[in-house]
């Protein structure tokens, strides 16, 4: 499995071309174990896409694998591979940006990255409770 030509998460992917979502969700998401979408797969449906309909992002497991960042056996593994995918956030979020690399880097301190992680749980748990009292 390869990731796909649009995946924002491979080095030559166009900067900025991230399918409606900021480059900051992006980072918060991959270092937590969240199921992520392939944004090319058959029946992407942004935030509703169906996990048993459409395939995991490649891109992504291969980015957390290069950053050190296990996947629960439920979620896709990848081996990490550098050439293919950014070895750190600052690379994703100073390419997509279109910044320098230690903008980003002063940018993505730790605190950051933390916070950026602690609003996308909040984020789904929010989106979790308002499904359930439908």
């Amino acid at each position: 499995m390869k990731p796909c030509p649009a995946c924002p998460w491979v080095r030559n992917s166009e900067p900025g071309a991230l399918g409606g979502s900021p480059a900051e969700t992006y980072v918060g998401q991959a270092i937590l174990p969240f199921w992520l979408p392939c944004h090319s797969s058959a029946n992407y449906a942004g935030k509703a896409s169906d996990v048993n309909q459409v395939q995991e992002c490649a891109g992504a497991a291969i980015f957390r694998a290069n950053i050190g960042v296990k996947s629960p056996d439920a979620l896709l593994s990848m081996p990490a591979d550098r050439e293919i995918a950014f070895s750190t956030p600052a690379e994703f979020y100073a390419h997509h940006r279109r910044i320098k690399l230690a903008d980003a880097e002063r940018i993505l301190n730790a605190d950051k990255i933390e916070e950026l992680a602690l609003r996308q749980l909040y984020e789904t748990n929010v989106r979790m409770q308002l499904k359930r009292r439908k």
